[in-house]
């Protein structure tokens, strides 16, 4: 079946765009692997409504994205809590939801965590390059929501069984996260008392987008000799830290390569905490035991 067209676009919102779960064997060509930056909740999303992991979703960014419903269909909100109403009207997130055409799906902003994923029974239908519908404006693939833009499914609404995940299995989102990561061989440039002071010291999120995190501590970390380096591959999860002696941690859109200093790299099963720390939020880091 063809696609159907599912919503208009009334208000972009601060950020919105189609993610998957990135676009892989392009980093050589220095080709970011951007894709979904809470790759569980996008999974989770197209759980619910029997769709592959992969196909893609709608990631919404922090509030005012607003959309009007074309055609019934079925549809999944999970992520972040970023109010959403259908109708002026509060909507669960982590399950199956049926929508109907003419009704308003709107963002009004975040309660809990910063980025919400919209699915569609059957995956959003969205331009593919070099084999992913991930957006990534920088590059020239794809770009972000705009004030009329239509949606579109794969196909039209088909009967399935309303599900969702029971409150035991829902991730829960909070302003302060501990973020467990793998040390990197470079933590010999740092001073000890650094290295100490890393894990003890809360970092407050000082801003970030797609490409990185930046964090603030109260007491800057001292390098031996220097913070750059030869370039050196680097992914979702990276700890830069720069001649400011703060660290910055890489996100979905990041570089395919650094020159700059690493202290590790944040474990894949936090990356959904990194994805949705808000401004303001504070991190804490916990080196990986024999245990994570």
């Amino acid at each position: 079946m063809s696609e159907v067209a599912i919503f208009k676009t009334i208000k972009p919102g601060i950020y919105a765009s189609f993610q998957d779960l990135g676009r892989f064997d392009y980093q050589k060509y220095g080709v970011p692997v951007s894709g979904a930056m809470d790759a569980k909740a996008h999974r989770l999303a197209n759980y619910i409504l029997g769709n592959p992991a992969h196909v893609p979703t709608l990631e919404i960014t922090l509030t005012g994205t607003k959309l009007e419903a074309l055609t019934d269909h079925w549809v999944a909100v999970t992520g972040g809590d970023l109010d959403a109403q259908l109708d002026g009207d509060s909507i669960p997130r982590w399950e199956a939801l049926f929508i109907k055409k003419g009704q308003t799906l709107n963002f009004k902003g975040p309660k809990e965590g910063v980025r919400t994923y919209l699915a569609v029974q059957s995956g959003f239908h969205a331009p593919v390059f070099l084999g992913s519908a991930s957006t990534y404006e920088r590059g020239g693939f794809g770009q972000s929501l705009a004030k009329g833009d239509v949606l579109y499914a794969k196909q039209s609404a088909r009967k399935m069984v309303r599900r969702g995940l029971i409150a035991s299995e829902r991730p829960v989102y909070t302003k302060t996260f501990t973020l467990n990561y793998i040390p990197s061989s470079h933590q010999s440039r740092f001073t000890e008392e650094s290295i100490t002071t890393f894990h003890q010291q809360p970092y407050a999120v000082k801003r970030g987008d797609r490409m990185g995190l930046q964090l603030q501590g109260g007491t800057a970390l001292q390098h031996r000799d220097g913070a750059d380096i030869i370039s050196e591959p680097v992914t979702y999860g990276t700890i830069q830290v720069t001649s400011s002696g703060q660290p910055m941690i890489l996100r979905a859109d990041a570089q395919t390569t650094g020159g700059y200093t690493t202290l590790g790299t944040i474990m894949t099963k936090d990356l959904n905490k990194v994805a949705q720390v808000p401004p303001g939020g504070t991190v804490y880091f916990q080196a990986c035991s024999d245990s994570c």
